[in-house]
């Protein structure tokens, strides 16, 4: 799309300077001669310009291909999928999000996220948030997260043990200090249950 456009604007450069600056007087019968070359160029440019915008409704078709086919895996992943924009604002949260929460994915906006963290676990999180906001490097870590069950007839609050996976998306096109991040979350509760019976059971 880019070397269309490009050769576009170089056939009019060519032209406009060519007609400024190197057309000497024109002798007399070559009215038909500059009437031809006259309709060649526009032949050439309308050919490059269909040609351009032929390209980019392919891409444009291509790309929403794209993007319903990675919304479609995003929302049926087992794991849960939270994408940052480079402030750490969330951006879109996946269907499982919600099941993992026990809430509904407008609620992760703003604070929600982190007011769920466990208080001990928090400096973990932002530790590892901040290398790959900032330094584009990719962070797993295992934290406690609270997760809300409307059924449940006590107050106290249920934490629940969640593996992240930080990841920053590295664009050649940012030219900022911080990247994207995209999160994915699995619920590890039970392996940490596991491995506490078994620490207890060699402890024993």
């Amino acid at each position: 799309r880019r070397q269309s456009w490009v050769l576009l604007a170089g056939v009019v450069a060519v032209a406009v300077l060519t007609a400024v600056f190197a057309v000497p007087a024109i002798p007399v019968g070559a009215e038909a001669l500059m009437a031809t070359a006259l309709v060649a160029f526009v032949a050439t440019v309308g050919i490059v310009a269909h040609t351009a915008n032929r390209i980019n409704a392919a891409y444009e078709v291509h790309d929403k291909a794209q993007i319903t086919a990675y919304r479609h895996l995003i929302e049926h992943v087992q794991d849960g999928v939270i994408r940052f924009s480079s402030d750490g604002e969330i951006l879109m949260a996946s269907r499982s999000s919600e099941q993992l929460f026990g809430c509904q994915r407008y609620e992760l906006s703003g604070a929600g996220l982190a007011e769920r963290l466990h208080v001990l676990d928090r400096p973990t999180y932002f530790t590892a948030f901040a290398d790959a906001n900032t330094d584009g490097r990719s962070r797993v870590i295992e934290v406690r997260m609270r997760r809300d069950d409307p059924r449940a007839m006590s107050s106290v609050p249920r934490f629940i043990w969640v593996e992240i996976s930080l990841s920053p998306v590295l664009d050649p096109d940012n030219t900022g200090p911080r990247h994207e991040v995209v999160a994915l979350l699995r619920d590890i509760t039970g392996r940490k249950d596991n491995e506490q019976a078994m620490s207890e059971a060699r402890r024993a």
